[in-house]
């Protein structure tokens, strides 16, 4: 059994996987105009002939190999690359994006039904989507904001409550910190 049982999904959706193969790796990505897909050199396999394509897709980034027929998300990508099982590779990804994994599986773990919070039904598939949305908002305030002191300390904080909100499977807390964390990127 996996190790983080809904990370994938959340990483996969968080991970900005072309800074990755360009920063990372150096590839050199050649975008079509709408920067939704690209294409360019394989890193899995000797290529002289950009057959790497990707693609944003509604729950994050794709690639498709043309020349060695390799495809999946950037959890697969790691494993392909650095020969991982499938928890590294998620677990990988996950610190290298900075995305916090460990809470998810508190929430697998205690969760066997539908929360009730606030008269409304919130499943596990909600909490964790307010968890990555949260997450994202911080990590574009930190983007606009890098040297606020305040920003920083109010980010760490929001991040504590967050860790509370999966222990506790808070939905409704988890929410309101996303609709906070908006607000600073208005």
């Amino acid at each position: 059994m996996s190790r983080f049982p809904n990370a994938k999904s959340l990483v996969v959706k968080l991970a900005d996987f072309p800074s990755f193969l360009e920063s990372d790796l150096g590839l050199n990505i050649r975008w079509a105009a709408d920067r939704e897909s690209g294409k360019c050199l394989c890193p899995l396999h000797g290529d002289s002939d950009p057959s790497f394509g990707l693609k944003n897709y509604d729950d994050g980034w794709g690639f498709n190999c043309f020349g060695c027929n390799s495809k999946g998300t950037v959890v697969e990508f790691f494993m392909h690359y650095y020969g991982m099982e499938h928890d590294e590779a998620v677990a990988s990804v996950a610190e290298r994006f900075e995305i916090n994994i460990e809470g998810l599986s508190v929430i697998q773990e205690t969760i066997k039904a539908p929360i009730k919070t606030g008269g409304e039904s919130f499943n596990m598939k909600k909490l964790t989507e307010f968890h990555a949305q949260a997450a994202t908002q911080c990590r574009l305030i930190m983007r606009k904001r890098p040297g606020d002191g305040a920003i920083r300390r109010w980010i760490e904080e929001a991040f504590e409550r967050m860790d509370d909100c999966i222990e506790n499977c808070d939905a409704e807390g988890m929410e309101k910190i996303y609709l906070e964390a908006s607000k600073w990127n208005t």
